[in-house]
């Protein structure tokens, strides 16, 4: 298997050309989406469907993680307080981040991204 290549990116508040241009300075082959809710209110071309789309017309592939590695777990037990909290909350101060990276399902997103970037360079 060839190493994975791996980089880290968030969309800021970049406009979708130098968000693009950012992806390809790295020569990006795929984005994996780890957003748990891949939407955005303060920047809508960074909506799930827009970012596909946009993605797609240069050439770069997308897939969605969020579902396994996202910051949003959908079991209560993976809370500090038991419970899922109301959208507007401190997700980082509020879910068990070292619990949810025991999790299978977390470990199985791991391994996906692995495996995508091991396909070309990534950015997540």
């Amino acid at each position: 298997m060839t190493e994975p290549t791996l980089f880290s990116i968030g969309h800021s508040n970049h406009d979708e050309p130098a968000f693009l241009a950012l992806l390809g300075r790295h020569n990006i082959a795929t984005v994996v989406d780890v957003r748990s809710a891949p939407y955005s209110r303060f920047a809508p071309h960074f909506n799930q469907d827009n970012v596909r789309q946009a993605l797609k017309a240069v050439g770069i592939g997308y897939a969605f993680g969020g579902e396994k590695l996202g910051g949003r777990p959908d079991d209560p037990g993976l809370y500090k307080r038991g419970e899922i909290p109301d959208g507007h909350a401190d997700y980082l101060k509020l879910v068990d981040y070292p619990a949810v990276a025991r999790q299978p399902f977390f470990q199985a997103g791991v391994d996906r991204l692995l495996d995508i970037g091991a396909q070309g360079p990534t950015a997540m």
